[in-house]
């Protein structure tokens, strides 16, 4: 099988491995599970009208939401663009006016710092 893209590599690894996708302090997630949380992302995406090609920027610490958010957004063409999340407010108000994007994605732990950047931006 010819695998032409980075989403058709990760469907081929993940889909009915036995292996786990990720493997983090709750546990382990197989990578059914991921693509299915990911799918979920990008179901998500597509609701809020997030136009395909689109780069949203996402404040989040790495964890299996982050990850799935990431990966749903490669499948559905809505690629993700993961900010520093020790960056400052000017430094991040530029790269989100430089994305272009409505949009912040933020975990809970980093929802003032976006507020401060939206308003900002």
């Amino acid at each position: 099988m010819r695998l032409d893209t980075w989403n058709d590599l990760l469907v081929d690894r993940w889909s009915g491995s036995p292996h786990p996708a990720i493997v983090d302090d709750d546990g382990s997630l197989s990578g059914d599970e991921l693509l299915e949380l990911a799918g979920g992302a990008s179901s998500w995406f597509t609701e809020l009208g997030i136009e395909r090609t689109q780069a949203v920027p996402v404040l989040m610490d790495e964890s299996r939401t982050s990850i799935a958010m990431v990966v749903g957004g490669a499948l559905s063409g809505r690629p993700l663009a993961p900010l520093g999340t020790r960056l400052t407010v000017e430094e991040l108000t530029t790269a989100v006016r430089d994305l272009g994007s409505a949009w912040l994605f933020a975990d809970p732990a980093r929802a003032a710092l976006a507020e401060q950047v939206a308003w900002a931006s």
